[in-house]
C-alpha cells in the first residue's frame, strides 16, 4: 500500500493511495461433525482473492476548520463455508465503495469543536453469517447492499475543569439484493 499528498494550494490538498490485496486460502484433511449425522469430511479445495483499493481525498482547511471529501474501496477477502459440510465452497470476497462529506470546526476560541459528516455505502457480496438448519454458524452472501447516514460530535469545554461530549448518530441500512441460499433458520 502506498499513500501521497499533493498541496494544490495552501489550503487545499488532494490525498491519494492505492493498496494491493492477494490472499489464498486452502481447505483440506477437515472433518465436520453434527449430531445424529456423524462425521463429514471436507474435500479439498483452494481458492485466492486479488484486490486493488483505492482512497480519494480532497481536503480543505482555514484557520479554524478543516472540509473534505473522500471516496474509498474497500475489500474483505473470501472464506470457506466450513460450517456446511454438503457445500463448504468458497464465500466471495465482500467489497465496498464508500463515499464521505465533512467538516470539522473549532467555535468560540476552540472552546468547541464540531464534527459531522454524512457517508453513504455501497456493498457488493455482502457477507452474512447465520444459523443455517443444524445449528452451525455459516455464510450466506447479499448481493448488494447500501448504507448511508450522519454523524455529529459536539466537544464543549464548558469550564477549565467541565468538558462535556455529545453526539448524534443516525442510520439507515438496506439490502439491495438479497437472495437466501435457503438454509436460515424461520423465525
Amino acid at each position: 500500500f502506498g499513500e501521497a499528498t499533493y498541496d494544490i494550494t495552501d489550503a487545499l490538498s488532494l490525498t491519494a493511495g492505492l493498496r494491493y490485496s492477494h490472499e489464498k486460502k486452502t481447505i483440506k484433511d477437515g472433518a465436520f461433525g453434527l449430531v445424529g449425522f456423524g462425521i463429514q469430511n471436507f474435500p479439498e479445495d483452494s481458492e485466492s482473492w486479488s484486490d486493488l483499493g483505492y482512497r480519494v481525498v480532497l481536503q480543505y482547511d482555514t484557520d479554524d476548520a478543516m472540509y473534505y471529501a473522500k471516496h474509498e474501496t474497500g475489500f474483505k477477502s473470501g472464506t470457506f463455508n466450513t460450517a456446511n459440510p454438503a457445500s463448504p465452497g468458497p464465500v466471495n470476497p465482500e467489497e465496498i465503495k464508500a463515499f464521505e462529506v465533512g467538516m470539522k470546526r473549532d467555535l468560540l476560541d476552540g472552546r468547541v469543536t464540531l464534527n459531522t459528516s454524512v457517508f453513504y455505502n455501497d456493498y457488493n457480496n455482502l457477507q452474512i453469517q447465520v444459523i443455517n438448519a443444524s445449528g452451525a454458524s455459516t455464510f450466506d452472501q447479499a448481493e448488494g447492499a447500501e448504507t448511508y447516514g450522519l454523524d455529529l460530535e459536539v466537544n464543549a469545554l464548558v469550564t477549565e475543569n467541565l468538558r462535556v461530549f455529545g453526539g448524534l448518530n443516525y442510520l439507515e441500512t438496506e439490502y439491495v439484493q438479497y437472495i437466501s441460499s435457503g438454509a436460515l433458520l424461520p423465525n
